[in-house]
């Protein structure tokens, strides 16, 4: 990766950061994969009065349908086939890869959400091994971008191709860094990799050259 880009990150003004383009960096709420399902249950309900309504965290059993069958909650705007459900969430960087929605008036007001497609950055710990940065770093993981620590962006890392996830516009902070042209492109071609199994030539070359100098 060292010797494929001049520059990977490139600093950008604040109109520029709010528009939220491809390759902009900013900061989200990005939430964990968990094999458990939590949600809201709603125990007592009182039709006269939703304020005394009776809440609790309830976990579900794979497949359990049961928390989309229940009234409709007024009170927080919930339909009889909805459900709150809890997921662990935690500030991170993430990449915007995705081009902004237009707007569609003859959908009116059911299509009006503002959603970016996010890759997570995640930064090396310091009990990560020698050899899983280097793997890490020769691309031997379709699932994984390696993210060189570079000005003016000083994180070493990985973004998580299998965290990808869509985000509101509004959840969006932008920072004023985002990624040069260059590393867009390959960031953009590693996302058409992982999602296809079709890789660009060159990246071909350059993963099967990085993995030989492997230690």
């Amino acid at each position: 990766m060292i010797d494929l880009f001049g520059e990977f990150y490139r600093g950008v003004p604040q109109p520029e950061a709010r528009q939220l383009n491809r390759g902009q960096i900013c900061w989200a709420p990005v939430g964990y994969l968990s094999s458990r399902l939590q949600s809201i249950a709603l125990r007592s309900y009182d039709p006269q009065d939703e304020r005394r309504n009776v809440y609790s965290i309830a976990t579900h059993d794979p497949g359990d349908s049961s928390l989309f069958d229940h009234p409709p909650v007024h009170e927080i705007r919930l339909q009889n086939d909805e459900a709150l459900i809890i997921n662990k969430t935690k500030r991170r960087p993430v990449i915007v890869m995705s081009q902004r929605n237009q707007d569609w008036p003859v959908a009116g007001a059911r299509l009006a959400e503002r959603g970016l497609v996010c890759l997570p950055m995640y930064s090396f710990h310091a009990d990560d091994t020698q050899e899983f940065r280097n793997r890490i770093r020769a691309q031997e993981y379709p699932w994984w971008l390696y993210l060189p620590e570079r000005s003016p962006f000083p994180l070493e890392g990985f973004a998580r191709l299998d965290r990808i996830q869509t985000i509101e516009q509004t959840h969006l902070t932008p920072t004023r860094r985002a990624l040069t042209d260059d590393a867009l492109w390959f960031a953009s071609e590693w996302l058409r990799y992982y999602l296809t199994e079709e890789i660009d030539e060159f990246l071909l070359e350059y993963r099967q050259e990085s993995m030989r100098r492997l230690p």
